[in-house]
């Protein structure tokens, strides 16, 4: 059983996470209202124009697009030339995580992908373990995930906020399907159901949602033989991110009817994360040559410029097939590298690679 020590004393001020994360926001935000802004710029320009013939076609979709497909891009390239990955094991293992996310693809497709509603959901489930592992892994490199749980039973205590997220999520479904909000597709699907039926599902679900979150923080408060405000604080930037996520979720499904600024804000905040840790990192003896791999895997100046770099080619070749060629179907490989069909395909396929492990 865990008890109280000095390092999981009250935090005064931002956490390094917290501040990350809220840059991150910042940033994506801003990315936004500047594709909000050329987006309007475009179809004033253009008003008979159809929407899919247009650069920006949602405001939130487009930046969102063009970040993922830059950051599978980015972290397959450092994955591929890592030392880990030279290890038959590892390299066996690479293999393997690249099949699944092939695998995934194919049944995304076969599926319908984002015209079905059950797809969509699969993807965004996919995704949204893969940020909830993610959260674990940055807020413990930063140094405060919390204190670590002892072996053992307890060792789930480090996840609670990833479980209420969750749970927190399955109450929302449930309450959009009960009243037709957001998940207004599923409902109609469930048209079938009596209104009475439906109803009484979804709100028996929501319940039971959130009596399991009451339970588990309960439960995790006895562990720790504090209160559940204390177990909550001792994790507060995982708390925090956590929260967060469900923000952003909540507040993109209601301004932009879309979800895709979770995706977002993940990536962001990867990159954040990344060049605050190279520019921590204590400076080698030797500086590495300017452009050079190592320059970009080790520095914060090379890390930009990679990154701005193949952002720039992700959206220029995005901008060309648009503005030049009002998006033809014809030009396979900007379909391919930034077309609004491969998002989901390029999504897949990373967050797949990234069951990796990291040791």
């Amino acid at each position: 059983m865990t008890t109280t020590t000095a390092a999981t004393a009250t935090r005064t001020g931002l956490a390094r996470t917290e501040r990350q994360w809220l840059l991150a926001l910042a940033i994506t935000a801003a990315l936004v209202g500047l594709f909000a802004l050329f987006g309007a710029l475009e179809r004033q320009a253009s008003s008979g124009l159809d929407r899919a013939a247009r650069f920006v076609w949602n405001s939130s979709e487009t930046p969102t697009r063009f970040l993922a497909v830059a950051h599978t891009l980015v972290a397959t390239s450092f994955l591929l030339t890592s030392k880990k990955v030279r290890r038959p094991r590892t390299a066996l293992g690479f293999v393997a995580c690249a099949a699944l996310g092939v695998a995934a693809c194919l049944g995304f497709r076969a599926l319908g992908g984002m015209d079905n509603v059950i797809a969509g959901f699969l993807f965004y489930a996919y995704f949204i373990a893969h940020e909830l592992r993610d959260e674990g892994y940055l807020t413990g490199r930063n140094g405060d995930a919390g204190p670590a749980a002892a072996p053992g039973p307890a060792r789930w205590l480090e996840w609670t906020p990833a479980l209420l997220v969750v749970l927190f999520l399955i109450a929302v479904g449930a309450t959009g399907v009960a009243f037709g909000g957001a998940a207004r597709r599923l409902t109609g699907q469930l048209a079938v159901l009596s209104p009475t039926v439906r109803i009484a599902g979804s709100l028996l679900v929501l319940v039971l949602a959130i009596l399991a979150g009451r339970a588990v923080l309960a439960r995790a408060a006895r562990l720790e033989q504090t209160t559940i405000l204390g177990h909550l604080s001792r994790r507060r930037p995982r708390v925090f991110v956590s929260a967060g996520l469900l923000f952003v979720l909540l507040v993109g499904a209601v301004l932009t009817g879309r979800v895709y600024l979770i995706v977002a804000v993940h990536v962001v905040w990867w990159a954040v994360f990344s060049f605050d840790g190279m520019r921590r990192a204590p400076r080698p003896a030797v500086p590495p040559r300017a452009f050079s791999w190592a320059w970009v895997r080790t520095t914060p100046r090379g890390f930009v410029v990679f990154h701005a770099a193949v952002m720039l080619v992700v959206v220029g070749v995005g901008a060309a097939h648009a503005l030049l060629a009002q998006n033809d179907p014809s030009w396979a490989f900007a379909r391919l590298l930034s077309g609004r069909e491969a998002f989901p395909y390029w999504t897949l396929m990373h967050v797949s690679l990234s069951w990796l492990p990291r040791a």
